[in-house]
């Protein structure tokens, strides 16, 4: 059993999309174990820079269905960690990946449906 940030405690490593490690945890705070997903966060650091906590204090308030909502963050053990709602799904960035590896194209309107959302939000 691995913890991350000292409370999180990891059930599966999730894909990396660039901006850190992601894992599907359980969060012992959110009663039996509530399933989240944390991103462990590049660059490491003791602090959270400035931007960064403005930002993730804004987006926690945020309730648009087509983003995930951040329930928490913080630094533990010397890296910035995000919690979001766990997504059970592929994210915009997998399925280009794997139209890109199998050479097919991303449906036009599936494209607009996220854009339309992200627009919203």
């Amino acid at each position: 059993m691995t913890v991350i940030a000292e409370r999180f405690v990891s059930v599966a490593r999730l894909a990396d999309r660039g901006l850190g490690e992601s894992y599907h945890c359980t969060d012992p705070r959110r009663g039996a174990g509530a399933p989240v997903q944390v991103k462990l966060l590049r660059p490491s650091g003791a602090t959270l820079p400035l931007a960064l906590d403005t930002l993730l204090q804004h987006t926690k308030l945020m309730r648009e269905p087509c983003v995930l909502r951040v329930l928490d963050y913080g630094v533990g053990a010397a890296r910035p960690f995000v919690v979001y709602e766990l997504f059970d799904g592929d994210s915009l960035g997998a399925l280009l990946d794997r139209a890109r590896r199998e050479d097919t194209v991303v449906p036009l309107e599936l494209l607009r449906e996220a854009f339309d959302g992200i627009v919203n939000a």
